[in-house]
């Protein structure tokens, strides 16, 4: 079995500090293909910026809706 654990005042102090952000994330939006900042961005806009959720245009890739037999 262990041993006993340290009474709290014997153990050393350690200081857990946050680190500091020194860029602005980016982000690339998965709609229009475009970096923007991540405040840009919704937590429920799954992948897609502010920008394009507002707006009524809709990006279709011919590539992919097209069947190839």
């Amino acid at each position: 079995m262990g041993e006993p654990a340290e009474p709290a005042d014997t153990r050393p102090f350690v200081e857990i500090l946050v680190p500091e952000k020194f860029y602005r994330a980016v982000m690339i939006c998965d709609c229009c293909r475009r970096p923007k900042s991540a405040n840009d961005f919704d937590e429920e806009g799954f992948g897609i910026c502010d920008e394009c959720l507002r707006s009524d245009a809709l990006i279709i890739d011919p590539d992919n809706t097209t069947r190839k037999s």
